[in-house]
């Protein structure tokens, strides 16, 4: 649930930059669905958590062995990880 976890940490940012309860929503137009996030102090520990996350693997003098996952080929972010196996 990647798209919950994007707009969980937009919320953390908003809530950083004086936004006292910020609230998203996301909508699933085909599904004709709609689901509320709201503010919840839980959210910001989760971004401070992934921001760490993130620096950890920056940080490495080397990039992470590539996981292969079967929901790879849906992502947006496919051609980064797969660049080289062409």
């Amino acid at each position: 649930m990647a798209h919950f976890a994007q707009l969980k940490y937009y919320l953390a940012v908003l809530a950083r930059n004086g936004i006292e309860t910020p609230t998203g929503v996301l909508e699933y137009p085909k599904l004709k669905q709609k689901e509320v996030v709201n503010w919840d102090e839980s959210i910001l520990e989760d971004a401070k958590r992934w921001e760490e996350e993130v620096k950890n693997i920056v940080m490495l003098e080397h990039c992470p062995m590539l996981t292969k996952l079967s929901l790879c080929k849906s992502c947006s972010y496919y051609e980064f990880c797969y660049i080289n196996d062409k």
